[in-house]
């Protein structure tokens, strides 16, 4: 009896040990996965900060050009003025809500509550307003429901979207820009933004994507870089970014939400 719970004892505690560091392997393997995890989403963060925030300051450049080539009127200098302010207010509030993403965790975004994406879209707009004008784009802007998406990633999705319509679907005769909500053929909620301009071939259609310039124009592999880490930020939430080209033409892009 004695030596069978001796041998008990020792089953026992190596079975402890086994379990112990079986869990401490488990944990190791969460904590790697974690790592990873927040490594790419840093890396992404520096991205959008280098593509984003550059575009934001170019849209105060070329609201300083064009003031530099009109006469210096009290009321040009008002507008550059406003222009500036405001697109730099905005750029702020935009760094601040990127910052706040980057620290969040997954469980912290299943929590958020449901965001109104209205003010943020018009807020865009706004400040794309001049270039849009100069372009002759008409702006269609539907009503979007609620979403879960955090404040960052909507800017960012309709920062680059906006910005891609003006580089390349205002070469239309009548440009015009469609937001909207829709349902898609599977179900869920999508958002879609869509231009008449030349469309993107078929076989450069996830090509895009890639993070790669798919031209020599040093735009084009601007704007791809944007594509790609808006679809990063998208499937980081749950959601996505795919493109299409309707048979009547234009660009259309698909945000399925989560």
């Amino acid at each position: 009896g004695l030596v069978t719970i001796f041998l008990s004892l020792i089953v026992l505690l190596y079975y402890s040990r086994y379990m112990q560091k079986k869990n401490y392997t488990i944990i190791l393997e969460l904590e790697r996965s974690m790592l990873q995890k927040l490594n790419s989403k840093l890396r992404r963060f520096s991205g959008v900060i280098t593509h984003d925030i550059l575009s934001n300051l170019d849209l105060i450049l070329s609201a300083g050009n064009f003031l530099a080539e009109s006469k210096h009127q009290p009321a040009s200098l008002t507008q550059y003025y406003n222009i500036t302010q405001d697109t730099s207010r905005q750029l702020k509030s935009y760094c601040l809500e990127l910052l706040e993403e980057a620290r969040s965790t997954i469980i912290d975004r299943t929590l958020k509550d449901y965001i109104d994406p209205m003010p943020i879209v018009h807020r865009v707009l706004a400040r794309f307003a001049n270039e849009l004008l100069l372009a002759n784009v008409k702006v269609d802007l539907q009503e979007l429901s609620p979403t879960v998406l955090p404040n960052c990633v909507v800017e960012q999705i309709f920062q680059n979207l906006v910005s891609n319509t003006l580089r390349y679907g205002a070469t239309a005769e009548v440009p015009t820009l469609l937001i909207k909500e829709a349902t898609g053929l599977k179900g869920g909620s999508q958002w879609i933004i869509e231009d008449n301009g030349p469309g993107i071939p078929l076989e450069k259609q996830e090509q895009i994507f890639s993070g790669l310039k798919t031209s020599k124009n040093s735009n084009n592999g601007s704007q791809e870089i944007g594509l790609t880490l808006v679809r990063s930020s998208l499937r980081d939430v749950g959601a996505n970014l795919s493109v299409e080209c309707p048979d009547y033409g234009g660009t259309r892009w698909v945000i399925q939400l989560p």
